[in-house]
Protein backbone atom coordinates (compact mmCIF):
# COMPACT_ATOMS: atom_id res chain seq x y z
CA UNK A 1 0.00 0.00 0.00
CA UNK A 2 1.35 3.37 -0.98
CA UNK A 3 0.76 6.45 1.19
CA UNK A 4 0.64 10.01 -0.02
CA UNK A 5 3.00 12.47 1.68
CA UNK A 6 0.09 14.08 3.53
CA UNK A 7 -1.27 10.73 4.67
CA UNK A 8 2.19 9.56 5.72
CA UNK A 9 2.71 12.76 7.72
CA UNK A 10 -0.68 12.26 9.41
CA UNK A 11 0.17 8.65 10.28
CA UNK A 12 3.53 9.77 11.68
CA UNK A 13 1.82 12.43 13.78
CA UNK A 14 -0.73 9.94 15.13
CA UNK A 15 2.01 7.42 15.94
CA UNK A 16 4.11 10.06 17.67
CA UNK A 17 1.11 11.11 19.76
CA UNK A 18 0.35 7.51 20.67
CA UNK A 19 3.94 6.82 21.64
CA UNK A 20 4.07 9.97 23.74
CA UNK A 21 1.07 8.63 25.67
CA UNK A 22 2.93 5.41 26.40
CA UNK A 23 5.80 7.21 28.12
CA UNK A 24 6.00 8.12 31.76
CA UNK A 25 4.44 11.52 32.27
CA UNK A 26 5.39 13.81 35.16
CA UNK A 27 1.97 13.12 36.72
CA UNK A 28 2.52 9.37 36.46
CA UNK A 29 5.98 9.70 38.05
CA UNK A 30 4.51 11.78 40.88
CA UNK A 31 1.78 9.19 41.43
CA UNK A 32 4.36 6.39 41.45
CA UNK A 33 6.39 8.26 44.11
CA UNK A 34 3.27 8.80 46.23
CA UNK A 35 2.22 5.15 45.86
CA UNK A 36 5.70 3.95 46.81
CA UNK A 37 5.69 6.29 49.83
CA UNK A 38 2.33 5.09 51.18
CA UNK A 39 3.36 1.41 50.91
CA UNK A 40 6.67 2.14 52.64
CA UNK A 41 4.97 4.17 55.41
CA UNK A 42 2.42 1.41 55.97
CA UNK A 43 5.10 -1.29 56.18
CA UNK A 44 7.12 0.71 58.71
CA UNK A 45 4.12 1.80 60.82
CA UNK A 46 4.08 0.40 64.34
CA UNK A 47 1.08 2.31 65.63
CA UNK A 48 -2.38 3.62 64.67
CA UNK A 49 -0.91 5.59 61.75
CA UNK A 50 -1.14 2.34 59.80
CA UNK A 51 -4.94 2.49 60.11
CA UNK A 52 -4.96 5.95 58.52
CA UNK A 53 -3.22 4.55 55.44
CA UNK A 54 -6.06 2.10 54.67
CA UNK A 55 -9.15 2.80 52.55
CA UNK A 56 -12.56 2.45 54.18
CA UNK A 57 -13.03 -0.76 52.19
CA UNK A 58 -9.76 -2.26 53.45
CA UNK A 59 -10.31 -1.34 57.08
CA UNK A 60 -13.86 -2.71 56.96
CA UNK A 61 -12.73 -5.97 55.33
CA UNK A 62 -9.83 -6.60 57.70
CA UNK A 63 -10.97 -5.08 61.00
CA UNK A 64 -14.74 -5.02 60.57
CA UNK A 65 -15.51 -8.55 59.48
CA UNK A 66 -16.62 -7.21 56.06
CA UNK A 67 -19.79 -5.70 57.52
CA UNK A 68 -19.14 -3.64 60.66
CA UNK A 69 -19.67 0.09 60.21
CA UNK A 70 -16.48 1.82 59.09
CA UNK A 71 -16.07 3.89 62.31
CA UNK A 72 -16.25 0.66 64.34
CA UNK A 73 -13.77 -1.07 62.02
CA UNK A 74 -11.36 1.91 62.33
CA UNK A 75 -11.70 1.77 66.13
CA UNK A 76 -10.88 -1.97 65.98
CA UNK A 77 -7.81 -1.21 63.87
CA UNK A 78 -6.60 1.43 66.30
CA UNK A 79 -7.13 -0.91 69.26
CA UNK A 80 -5.09 -3.65 67.57
CA UNK A 81 -2.41 -1.22 66.45
CA UNK A 82 -0.69 -1.47 69.83
CA UNK A 83 0.59 -4.84 68.65
CA UNK A 84 1.73 -3.67 65.19
CA UNK A 85 5.40 -4.17 64.44
CA UNK A 86 6.60 -2.28 61.40
CA UNK A 87 9.25 -3.73 59.16
CA UNK A 88 10.87 -2.51 55.98
CA UNK A 89 9.90 -3.93 52.61
CA UNK A 90 11.76 -3.96 49.35
CA UNK A 91 9.54 -2.59 46.61
CA UNK A 92 10.12 -4.57 43.44
CA UNK A 93 7.52 -3.02 41.14
CA UNK A 94 5.16 -0.04 40.97
CA UNK A 95 2.51 -0.07 38.27
CA UNK A 96 0.28 3.00 38.17
CA UNK A 97 -2.69 1.59 36.27
CA UNK A 98 -4.63 4.85 36.01
CA UNK A 99 -5.26 8.06 37.96
CA UNK A 100 -6.92 6.18 40.83
CA UNK A 101 -5.41 2.68 40.94
CA UNK A 102 -1.90 1.29 41.31
CA UNK A 103 -0.41 -2.10 42.06
CA UNK A 104 2.82 -2.57 43.98
CA UNK A 105 4.98 -5.66 44.30
CA UNK A 106 7.15 -5.92 47.40
CA UNK A 107 9.08 -8.46 49.42
CA UNK A 108 10.44 -8.74 52.90
CA UNK A 109 14.13 -7.78 52.97
CA UNK A 110 15.10 -11.47 53.21
CA UNK A 111 12.94 -12.28 50.17
CA UNK A 112 10.92 -14.94 51.97
CA UNK A 113 7.50 -13.27 51.64
CA UNK A 114 6.09 -11.44 48.63
CA UNK A 115 3.29 -8.89 48.80
CA UNK A 116 0.96 -7.52 46.16
CA UNK A 117 -0.55 -4.23 47.29
CA UNK A 118 -3.45 -2.50 45.54
CA UNK A 119 -3.39 1.22 46.21
CA UNK A 120 -6.31 3.53 45.37
CA UNK A 121 -6.53 7.29 45.25
CA UNK A 122 -9.25 8.50 47.58
CA UNK A 123 -9.65 12.22 47.19
CA UNK A 124 -6.15 13.70 47.16
CA UNK A 125 -4.49 10.74 48.97
CA UNK A 126 -3.30 7.33 47.88
CA UNK A 127 -4.37 4.66 50.39
CA UNK A 128 -3.92 0.90 50.63
CA UNK A 129 -7.01 -1.00 49.49
CA UNK A 130 -5.82 -4.60 49.47
CA UNK A 131 -2.79 -6.66 50.43
CA UNK A 132 -2.10 -10.24 49.49
CA UNK A 133 0.94 -12.17 50.56
CA UNK A 134 2.67 -15.36 49.56
CA UNK A 135 5.58 -17.26 51.01
CA UNK A 136 8.33 -17.62 48.43
CA UNK A 137 10.21 -20.86 47.98
CA UNK A 138 13.83 -20.56 48.94
CA UNK A 139 16.29 -22.40 46.72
Amino acid sequence: MRLSCTHAALVALVLASALAGCGTSPASKANARQVRAVVTQFALAHDARACDLLTDNAVQNVYGGFSDPIPEARANCRARSRRFKGQPVRITQVNVINDTTAKVGATTPDGKVAYTVVVRKTGPRWLIDQITQARLKQS
